[in-house]
């Protein structure tokens, strides 16, 4: 009785440990093994590129590509976006994961303006550009686990990770005319006022907390290389920072010299985001090297 009841263990032991095999006609692997690493991106601008070949829309020509986020003022507003991924096998069904988000955009808009002079030219007008310039950044990083099921080329996946993410703007002012003793207030575009004209504006770093759990599916379609697809909910809180620095230049009749006058104030009184929701489902598309 002892002995059929070790042989039953055995032969239970050996199925559970055993991981599945497809091979291609080359005798290739196409699933990934235990201690397997894989690096993924997101897919949706290459599928965009493709797609957009065969109409007329603007983001047809290489290397344009269209991304699926830009940085926003509160962070989860790109977990469902653009990622890297990086994978840990430490089974056929159980992985270590990480994904990391990292944006940034600079837009700069120029206006034209007349150029102070001292004598003005009666037949010719001279231009010069003040220029408005914008930074917003974001990062998030995502660290969790991932259970599989299916021995096949497709394969369904859950699980659930943890969310911690950074957030911050900035924007700065360039001008065409200076302010001198010559000229206290400056012909300028229309970002200040007659005595003070903005230099630069600074909000201070946010930072995000949040968890998430998700579902979705992987199909190996060549050895190791996949393409899939998840969506997740995600429960998440986003603290803003209250400080904003805000610096002026403004013209010092008693030193007769342009200053930077620099100033703090509080943001709303520290403005925080809370909330749950589903991910950009549009933009969860990723393709997946395993090694």
């Amino acid at each position: 009785m002892s002995v059929f009841a070790i042989g039953i263990n055995d032969s239970y032991a050996q199925e559970s440990n055993s991981e599945a095999s497809i091979k291609n006609k080359k005798g290739v692997e196409v699933l990934p093994q235990a201690g397997d690493w894989s690096f993924g991106i997101a897919a949706n601008p290459f599928l965009d590129y493709a797609g957009n070949l065969m109409n007329n829309n603007s983001y047809n020509s290489a290397p344009n590509f269209r991304t699926t986020n830009s940085p926003n003022s509160n962070v989860f507003d790109n977990v469902g976006g653009n990622n890297i991924f990086v994978k840990y096998a430490q089974s056929q069904s159980l992985f270590l994961r990480a994904r990391v988000i990292a944006n940034t955009n600079r837009y700069s808009f120029s206006n034209a303006v007349r150029q102070d002079v001292m004598v003005p030219n009666l037949f010719t007008t001279e231009y010069v550009y003040d220029k408005q310039i914008y930074k917003n950044s974001n990062f998030l990083i995502g660290l969790g686990f991932e259970k599989r099921k299916g021995s096949t080329r497709l394969q369904g996946l859950y699980g659930a990770e943890l969310i911690l993410g950074t957030t911050r703007s900035s924007e700065s002012f360039e001008y065409g005319n200076p302010m001198n003793i010559d000229f206290p207030t400056p012909l300028t575009y229309n970002y200040g006022n007659a005595l003070s004209r903005p230099l630069e504006s600074k909000n201070g770093t946010s930072f995000a907390f949040g968890a998430r759990g998700f579902i979705g599916v992987e199909y190996f379609f060549a050895p190791k290389i996949s393409i899939g697809g998840e969506i997740g909910y995600t429960i998440g809180l986003q603290t803003n920072s209250r400080k904003t620095t805000y610096v002026e230049e403004r013209f010092n009749p008693e030193t007769l010299q342009a200053e930077r006058v620099v100033m703090k104030s509080s943001r709303n009184g520290g403005l925080s985001y809370s909330g749950m929701g589903l991910d950009n489902t549009s933009s969860s598309l990723s393709l997946n090297f395993y090694f």
